[in-house]
This record gives C-alpha cells, structure tokens and sequence, in this order.
C-alpha cells in the first residue's frame, strides 16, 4: 500500500477547514499570555508589597531613634545652660 502525502495546509486552508478550532487554539494561547503575565504581576505587587511593609517599620524604628536623639541632645543643652549660669562671671569656660 502506497502511502500519499498530503502538502502542508496554509493558514487559510486551516481557516477555512475549521475557523473555530483555530479560534479556539489562538484565544487560548492569548489567555495562556495573558494569565502568565498576571502572575508575574502578583509576584511583583507581593515583592513590593512586602518591601513596602518593611521599609515602613524601619521609618518608625529610624523616628524612634532620632526622637531619642534629640531628646538627649535637648537634655544635654539644657545641662549645659544651667551649668553655664550657676558658674561665676569671671570663671572662664
């Protein structure tokens, strides 16, 4: 028995045969697009998400710290005013 080959069906061909398979087949592999790049974009949001939560703890340590500095500062100007008044005008500093 002789097998026949039969000549690669061009586009149109295949359109014409069947549009709805084909359809079918490209909306599908737009969706496949789609869906693939919408997780790549929740990866995203969750990575940017979780650097954004860290960065605003490290804001309100960073604050803390720098309200703790100058009340040391602000403490330690005060000590040295009330050292500078209770010293007699002709001691020098």
């Amino acid at each position: 028995m002789e097998e026949t080959i039969n000549p690669p069906l061009t586009i149109r061909a295949l359109i014409l045969s069947d549009p709805e398979s084909l359809m079918d087949e490209e909306i599908s592999k737009r969706l496949e697009k789609i869906e693939s790049a919408l997780a790549h974009i929740e990866h995203l949001y969750d990575s940017l998400n979780e650097a954004v939560i860290e960065q605003g703890s490290a804001i309100k340590k960073l604050k803390a710290q720098q309200q703790r500095i100058a009340q040391t500062v602000e403490r330690m100007e005060t000590d040295r005013i009330k050292a500078d008044r209770s010293r007699p005008p002709h001691h020098g500093t």
